[in-house]
């Protein structure tokens, strides 16, 4: 039995793990593909919302830690994890095209 996978990214680098989720479904046909929604509370504290159930796949997320700025896209980082690991992910892979410090 294969593993579901699911490739999920942030709004910031959204274009880029399409890009990926295209080709890959080419090649492997059981990848999914999950946006994730941040909001933001008037507080200006962040919320992520995964928008598909991720429930025992393999999850690829795609962030970038450097968008708007890096303590707010590594706030927004550690968050999204906490959610994936939240909705029950079986594991989590993270792709950061460029880490701020």
């Amino acid at each position: 039995m294969t593993k579901l996978k699911a490739i999920i990214a942030t709004p910031d680098i959204d274009p880029i793990a399409r890009d990926v989720w295209t080709y890959m479904r080419k090649h492997w046909l059981e990848f999914e593909y999950a946006s994730v929604a941040m909001n933001r509370f008037p507080s200006g504290q962040l919320c992520p919302n995964i928008q598909e159930n991720i429930r025992n796949r393999e999850l690829y997320l795609f962030h970038s830690a450097a968008l708007p700025d890096p303590n707010t896209g590594l706030m927004a980082l550690f968050l999204t994890l906490g959610a994936a690991r939240l909705a029950s992910a079986e594991r989590i892979n993270l792709f950061l095209p460029f880490y701020p410090y």
